[in-house]
């Protein structure tokens, strides 16, 4: 006896049901990561990329 041939369908569901075994946890923890990532990322983007100190303007105020 040949085995049954599997249609798309049934490839399809193999795949989701294999995607939803993975843990709640495993998946949260990823998306926590990735989180930190991109505001780690934001963060480093917001700072000027020359750095003026307070003497700078102290000492351009008495011009």
């Amino acid at each position: 006896m040949m085995p049954k041939s599997r249609t798309p369908f049934e490839n399809f569901n193999e795949a989701v049901e294999s995607l939803m075994r993975v843990p709640h946890s495993e998946i949260k923890k990823a998306l926590e990561k990735e989180k930190r990532e991109k505001a780690a990322k934001k963060r480093a983007k917001k700072r000027p990329a020359h750095s003026s100190s307070v003497s700078d303007h102290a000492s351009n105020a008495a011009d």
